[in-house]
C-alpha cells in the first residue's frame, strides 16, 4: 500500500473512534474541547494519531490535526454551525423549523455521528445519507490531500421515496452547515 492509503485507512479508523464513534471530549482551560484517538501497529506503537479541538456548540471553529510516528502528516480545519434560530427550554436545545415547529439540536448532532460513521469515508461523511427526516450532504472537492468543501444537514418535511416524490416535497430546510479545508503541510 501506498502512503495514501495508508492515510486514507487512518482517517477512516481515528474519525470512527473520535467525537463520531461517541469518545467524549475533554474540556481544555480556555473552554474548547478536545477528543484524542491512536492508531497501533502489532506491537503495540503508536503509527497514527489524532487530536480534534473544537470551540463552540452553536457555532463551531475546530481542527484535526493528524500525526504519522508522531510527525503532522495532515489537517483540517473547519467552522460553521447552525444555520436555525436555536432556543434553550428545560435544559434541551432547539431550533426552529417555522414560527409554531421546533427540532431537537442534540437530534441533529446525534445524526451527523450516523452520518460520519456510514460509508467508511476519510473526510467528514459521504456524498449523502438520509435518516427519517435529515438529509446529510457532504461537497468535497479535491482529494485526502488538499481537500476543501462542505456538508449541510437538511430537515425534510416529508419523506420522500421516489426521486418524484422529492419534487412534490416542500423544500429542504438547512439546519447546520460546516466548511473544512485542509490537507498536507507543504
Amino acid at each position: 500500500m501506498g502512503h495514501d492509503d495508508d492515510l486514507k485507512e487512518a482517517l477512516i479508523y481515528l474519525q470512527r473512534h473520535r467525537w463520531a464513534g461517541g469518545k467524549q471530549p475533554v474540556e481544555n482551560p480556555d473552554g474548547s474541547k478536545t477528543v484524542t484517538c491512536q492508531m497501533k501497529d502489532l506491537s503495540g506503537r503508536v503509527v497514527w494519531d489524532s487530536n480534534d479541538t473544537w470551540s463552540g456548540t452553536d457555532r463551531i471553529l475546530g481542527d484535526v490535526i493528524v500525526r504519522h510516528w508522531g510527525q503532522i502528516d495532515w489537517h483540517l480545519h473547519y467552522s460553521g454551525g447552525l444555520k436555525r434560530t436555536a432556543i434553550t427550554t428545560d435544559g434541551k436545545r432547539y431550533v426552529f423549523l417555522d414560527e409554531d415547529k421546533t427540532f431537537p439540536v442534540i437530534e441533529i448532532f446525534k445524526f451527523m455521528q450516523k452520518a460520519f460513521l456510514a460509508g467508511g469515508q476519510p473526510i467528514r461523511g459521504p456524498p449523502e445519507f438520509r435518516a427519517g427526516n435529515l438529509l446529510y450532504r457532504n461537497f468535497l472537492q479535491g482529494d485526502i490531500n488538499e481537500p476543501k468543501g462542505y456538508d449541510v444537514v437538511f430537515y425534510l418535511e416529508e419523506q420522500p421515496n421516489t426521486s418524484t416524490d422529492l419534487k412534490k416535497a416542500s423544500p429542504p430546510i438547512e439546519l447546520h452547515r460546516i466548511e473544512y479545508s485542509g490537507g498536507r503541510p507543504i
